[in-house]
């Protein structure tokens, strides 16, 4: 007997199975859970840039550069939910292209 689709019913894995799990309240627990750790972001790249002798002012850089990307991210993951990883692939094409 084979297994298919790893536990997911017959209506998960018509429909994909995100549609049921993308609700707005799951939006949010997300969301929120982004920004509280936001800061434990800019600690840990302070110090990833530390460890590796980076000055201080690159250092800040770094870390705010870190907090920003965790708070975008949170807030697209907010607006957009599941297609906001679609949204981040297309973003890193453009980005790519300014190389």
């Amino acid at each position: 007997m084979w297994v298919t689709g790893f536990g997911m019913s017959d209506t998960q894995q018509n429909t994909g199975g995100a549609s049921a799990r993308d609700t707005p309240e799951q939006r949010q627990r997300v969301a929120r859970m982004l920004v509280i750790l936001s800061p434990f972001m800019f600690l840990f790249c302070l110090f990833l840039a530390r460890i590796q002798d980076a000055p201080w002012s690159s250092a800040l850089i770094i870390a705010a550069a870190g907090v920003a990307m965790c708070l975008v991210a949170a807030i697209l993951y907010s607006l957009r939910g599941s297609k906001s990883v679609d949204d981040l692939f297309w973003l890193n094409i453009v980005l790519r292209l300014f190389r």
